[in-house]
């Protein structure tokens, strides 16, 4: 099985044979971060980067393509931001002409390269390449430089329902390696025993993941995370003349039942009624 730094270096080639373009540079204000950035999160080593181009300048040029009458960013958005951060009114650009198609797949493939990507957000570039862009698992794992298996795996990610992930985040799972056993646990129905097990240190390693997975019941339905959070309930008030207008709105943790709403609307008109003699 080829090393991670092998695997990292093919990527790294399969990059470097896409990024030919001119090289000059672009106002800031002329460049607008690609809403199709795989990342998602940008922690505060920008604020390291930034001292660092202040000292250094930059090392890299970012990599941008042209749309319309601004340059959108393909790889190097971190810099980008790190070079607002300090002031600059321009940076250094390599320029590209490629689609859509190619240049989010430089994105993730840059990004993999840094290992900026936490588990979601590559789960989540992953299928996005395959669902949208008609990519196959094989050509995923030649494109990034991995396994089929890793690919396969970290897909399965991108299927925990988002209520999962935020219990996950809050538990502090963070590894790409637990993610992807969490996913299995999500599937097999335990997600919940996971997270406790978690919790209390019984699974620390991914070890000790598969060996809980490996012993938890098989075809059980994944279920919703349970909730304590209270609805958020508003009201707003109208009065013209005699008659009093009120508006209320509910954010429910989940989708109320038709039966819910009529129940609740005739309590709401009792109590109104109560409430008025």
């Amino acid at each position: 099985m080829a090393s991670k730094s092998k695997k990292l270096g093919f990527a790294a080639d399969i990059f470097e044979q896409d990024i030919e373009g001119i090289i000059r540079k672009i106002r800031l204000g002329d460049i607008q971060p690609s809403a199709e950035q795989p990342r998602t999160r940008f922690d505060d080593s920008i604020n390291a980067l930034a001292d660092s181009i202040k000292t250094e300048g930059l090392l890299q040029p970012i990599v941008v393509t042209k749309e319309g009458t601004h340059y959108k960013i393909i790889a190097g958005e971190r810099r980008y931001r790190a070079a607002q951060l300090i002031g600059l009114e321009e940076i250094e650009c390599r320029i590209l002409r490629k689609n859509t198609k190619d240049t989010y797949r430089l994105a993730v493939i840059e990004n993999l390269q840094r290992e900026n990507l936490d588990a979601i957000d590559e789960s989540r570039a992953f299928r996005k390449l395959k669902v949208e862009y008609g990519h196959t698992d094989a050509e995923l794992a030649k494109i990034v430089g991995k396994s089929r298996n890793y690919v396969s795996e970290i897909l399965s990610v991108a299927e925990i329902p988002g209520t999962w992930i935020d219990r996950a985040k809050q538990a502090g799972i963070e590894s790409k390696n637990l993610f992807i056993q969490f996913a299995q646990a999500v599937k097999s129905g335990s997600a919940e025993q996971f997270i406790t097990r978690f919790s209390n240190g019984e699974i620390t390693t991914v070890a000790s993941a598969k060996q809980f997975n490996k012993g938890a019941k098989p075809g059980a339905s994944p279920r919703t995370p349970t909730t304590t959070t209270a609805p958020d309930v508003t009201c707003r008030t109208e009065q013209a003349g005699r008659t009093a207008k009120f508006t209320l709105s509910v954010q429910a943790n989940q989708a109320l039942s038709p039966e819910k709403l009529k129940s609740l609307e005739a309590s709401l008109i009792e109590t109104a009624k109560r409430l008025l003699k």
